[in-house]
């Protein structure tokens, strides 16, 4: 049995992505985070984006990995990220 190196990484919690993104907004002022700069923040906002939406979208089990909890809502609201907050389109092909 061996343990993969990509295991012994810690993870970042939400909390601290949370605390990158209000950082990127108060810089900058807004939520136009750059894939190619900041992949990682920029993959985060588009989950919490995408939990956002399937809140609304309560009848499909198969969403129910995405529900998000109240108080991280109201963190994302606090500083101005909804479901309608617009974010750069990566330019992967």
């Amino acid at each position: 049995w061996e343990v993969r190196p990509s295991l012994d990484r810690p993870r970042t919690t939400w909390y601290q992505r949370f605390e990158e993104l209000k950082a990127f907004y108060e810089k900058n002022g807004n939520h136009l985070v750059d894939p190619g700069n900041a992949p990682h923040l920029y993959a985060w906002c588009r989950e919490q984006k995408q939990r956002l939406k399937a809140l609304d979208n309560t009848q499909e089990p198969k969403e129910s990995y995405k529900r998000m909890s109240p108080d991280r809502v109201q963190a994302l609201q606090s500083i101005g990220f909804t479901k309608f907050t617009q974010l750069v389109e990566s330019t992967k092909p």
